[in-house]
């Protein structure tokens, strides 16, 4: 993504349309907000939409249709070695730092008895796919974009990561579950924008939400 449309010192007319991309950025994510705050009927659907109408307007009207510049691409930069590598780097950690959470909190958190294997056919897709794609359209591909063209990629991946926090808290999150989301915002902000493409993130977040439905069903047959 550097190497294409972002710039640290954009030309005015790419500097107007990255102001034109945060406004748009934090209009759809106000909404989600508000929709996640009053969970108005189907709500989940509003969102998914609203996102996807936010995206279409970034890459269709403001971007013209520069796919390869607003990361929905199949290149990645640095190449496909680089990330694959990077991505066992992150399964191994990301199962590690879970593992731990759960053997801490196995007999210290009586209120949460786990999640019933019989829920699985609905829980993964929700969080393996519906809430990953979401998520990474409106908190990674719509919002670092502008922002790395405003005021580059670290300022960027702090916002994302405050951001991505923030509505963890808004669901209704433990402690453990924001300060994670917190950490993942910033490293999945970081590997959305120096990979150039959302496949990356999209892979990444939902292997995490996979482990951690994976935890929970093993919590829930040791309590029961």
């Amino acid at each position: 993504m550097e190497a294409h449309l972002i710039q640290n010192k954009p030309h005015k007319t790419a500097r107007a349309r990255h102001y034109w991309a945060l406004t748009v950025a934090l209009v759809a994510i106000s909404i989600d907000f508000l929709l996640i705050h009053y969970k108005f009927t189907f709500f989940q659907f509003y969102r998914i939409v609203f996102t996807t109408l936010a995206i279409c307007l970034l890459t269709r009207v403001i971007y013209k249709g520069q796919n390869k510049s607003t990361g929905l691409t199949l290149h990645f930069n640095k190449g496909l070695r680089y990330w694959l590598k990077a991505t066992l780097i992150f399964v191994f950690c990301d199962a590690g730092l879970m593992a731990i959470f759960f053997l801490a909190t196995l007999k210290s958190n009586g209120d949460y008895s786990g999640m019933d294997p019989a829920d699985l056919y609905k829980t993964i897709p929700k969080f393996c796919l519906y809430h990953s794609l979401q998520e990474e359209l409106l908190y990674r591909l719509l919002l670092c974009i502008p922002l790395v063209g405003l005021v580059g990629r670290w300022w960027a991946i702090v916002v994302s990561s405050i951001l991505f926090a923030v509505v963890h808290i808004m669901y209704g999150a433990g402690i453990f579950t924001i300060l994670q989301s917190f950490a993942f915002g910033g490293l999945f902000a970081w590997a959305f924008i120096y990979s150039g493409s959302i496949l990356v993130t999209l892979a990444w977040h939902s292997l995490s939400n996979l482990f951690a439905i994976g935890f929970s069903v093993m919590r829930w047959y040791l309590m029961n």
